[in-house]
């Protein structure tokens, strides 16, 4: 008996040896068919862009540091750079020795980190179980507000922080999601450096994560404050600690940009010189004229017209008492709202 079932093994040796073959899922080919097809949409709508010149401030990030090919140590060590965007710089430096002169490379980078942004803001929002994830992607891919930050070339360092900082909040998310994950949480660290070399501009985004925190706990949408997170640990204080790396990453480069912004940019001119009060009136301001941008997107240019506050008026406060007044209806009815969304 050992001897037949013994040559019975030897005639089919496939069947017995043979490792299974891994078959990608369905999840898996919608996830890259649907990725492509954002690619090819942003691509497709910004085709009149790719043959684009120079404008405006190109002439100065195109400069002898970027053409020089000793570039890199004086972008990086050196403050001889408008604003400390050493990544930025790094990447165009990089390119000038594929493209030199010829513009049409720049902007093929340009929409591919643009194209790259909206896949990233898909998974972000799929992540976060947000409904018509992909609709928001795709429309932030279209939207005409982004064409400055895609076709104008001095822009770049929008277009390659903005993938950046979407990594940060995903690797964020994923980490959360695998109780604590150490390898994603050391990634989003990463990208919030790259992102910060990129454009300091994204700074704010420590308060970026704790809203995601605050989205995603049990007591987002409620009043029940005794919850207590692992081992009677209050779970604001967790989140606050998972945070504070961030923070601390967002205070250091937040202190090199206001001494560049002082010794390089801005001298012994001052580009704000309202008072406290007025610069407070204007956030209401631009918060309701970029709302109103977002959704009704004519007229624009790449830098508007500096507008003239006058605080004394009762009606300059009037959009950021608005904005209040909204904001905490909201708030009180958030209970409502959330189960009418979700």
């Amino acid at each position: 008996m050992f001897r037949i079932e013994r040559a019975r093994d030897s005639q089919y040796p496939s069947q017995t040896l043979a490792a299974p073959q891994t078959v990608p899922s369905n999840s898996t080919v919608r996830t890259v068919l649907l990725s492509l097809a954002l690619v090819a949409i942003t691509f497709l709508i910004y085709l009149p862009c790719l043959h684009g010149g120079r404008i405006l401030d190109d002439e100065i990030m195109f400069n002898a540091l970027v053409q020089s090919p000793k570039g890199l140590f004086y972008i990086w060590c050196k403050a001889m750079t408008p604003d400390y965007f050493p990544l930025t710089f790094s990447s165009l430096w990089l390119e000038y020795r594929f493209w030199g002169e010829n513009m049409f490379g720049y902007h093929v980078t340009n929409v591919t980190l643009h194209a790259i942004s909206a896949v990233l803001l898909w998974r972000v929002l799929r992540a976060l179980k947000v409904p018509g994830a992909w609709l928001a992607a795709l429309l932030f891919a279209v939207h005409p507000v982004n064409v400055e930050s895609v076709a104008w070339v001095s822009q770049r360092k929008n277009a390659l922080s903005m993938p950046f900082f979407l990594a940060t909040i995903l690797f964020y998310v994923k980490s959360k999601a695998q109780d604590g994950n150490g390898k994603y949480y050391v990634l989003s660290l990463v990208s919030f450096t790259l992102a910060l070399l990129a454009k300091t501009a994204v700074v704010p985004l420590p308060f970026v994560l704790l809203l995601i925190d605050w989205w995603q706990s049990k007591t987002a949408f409620n009043d029940d404050s005794s919850v207590k997170g692992s081992a009677g640990a209050s779970p604001y204080r967790q989140q606050l600690m998972r945070v504070a790396p961030y923070v601390a990453l967002a205070f250091i480069f937040g202190l090199i940009t206001l001494w560049f912004q002082k010794h390089r940019v801005i001298g012994v001119e001052e580009v704000q010189t309202s008072s406290m009060a007025a610069r407070l009136a204007t956030s209401g301001w631009a918060l309701w004229f970029y709302l109103y941008k977002t959704f009704v997107p004519f007229n624009l240019v790449f830098v508007y017209p500096r507008w003239e506050i006058e605080p004394k008026h009762l009606l300059t406060w009037l959009p950021l008492i608005a904005f209040v007044v909204i904001a905490t209806v909201i708030w009180r009815w958030r209970q409502r709202l959330h189960a009418v969304i979700f």
